[in-house]
């Protein structure tokens, strides 16, 4: 009897050992396969990250690249922008250097001219002195016949519109009052290139000291001495 309820009591517990058994190994496989499983699933995340992040460093590569690219475009255009700025600071400065030689040149020609002016100015008055203080009377009266030949020959030879005057009136400036036969040469002169009667007026003045000047509308002749003496420096 003892020995049946021993036999029964092992087989018993060897049933209920491999029921247990059973049951272990079924979750176990459950476990390992879950296991499994969160360890692909591990695997396929580490996997994407890294493509991911690979991804991320080609971005940002791409990026840096870009950047570079960037700058240097930006350094390019800033040294071209100094290079035309340069050029239009020194064009500046060389048109300004041009302006004020220019300038320059212009004030000393204005001021040689003036010089010129006064010398010759000067030079006129010095010798209409010398002429006033050495002509006699004489002298100067047949200066005035020259001169009035002189210019009874111009008019003579005168192509002029403006001898062709609407006036009648003319008017006559002489150092030294003139005398009948020259007064009748002159009018005669100048009635014939007009073709008109003209009425003279013929006035004295000492401060043309020798020859004179004839006044007819828009024309001016004018055979003075210090006309003379001043187209003479101006060809020097």
């Amino acid at each position: 009897m003892l020995t049946q309820l021993i036999i029964i009591l092992l087989i018993t517990n060897l049933s209920l050992f491999l029921i247990l058994r059973m049951i272990f190994h079924k979750h176990l496989d459950g476990a390992i396969k879950r296991l499994q499983k969160l360890h692909q699933e591990n695997l396929d995340r580490e996997a994407k990250l890294k493509r991911e992040y690979e991804l991320a460093q080609e971005e940002h590569q791409k990026e840096v690249e870009k950047g570079k690219q960037e700058a240097a475009r930006i350094k390019e255009i800033a040294k071209e922008s100094m290079n035309r700025l340069k050029e239009e600071v020194l064009a500046k400065a060389k048109e300004g250097a041009e302006a004020l030689i220019a300038a320059a040149k212009k004030e000393a020609e204005e001021y040689q001219r003036q010089a010129r002016q006064d010398l010759e100015k000067k030079a006129v008055k010095l010798s209409l002195e010398l002429v006033k203080s050495t002509f006699s009377s004489e002298a100067m009266e047949s200066l005035q016949d020259q001169f009035i030949a002189e210019i009874i020959t111009v008019i003579e030879k005168m192509d002029d519109p403006r001898l062709k005057t609407q006036s009648d009136e003319v008017k006559i400036s002489a150092a030294i009052q003139l005398n009948d036969k020259q007064k009748a040469a002159l009018l005669n002169c100048l009635n014939h290139k007009t073709g008109r009667q003209l009425k003279p007026e013929i006035k004295q003045e000492e401060g043309i000291v020798a020859g004179l000047v004839i006044n007819l509308g828009e024309l001016i002749l004018d055979a003075s001495l210090q006309n003379r003496m001043k187209r003479t420096l101006e060809r020097l």
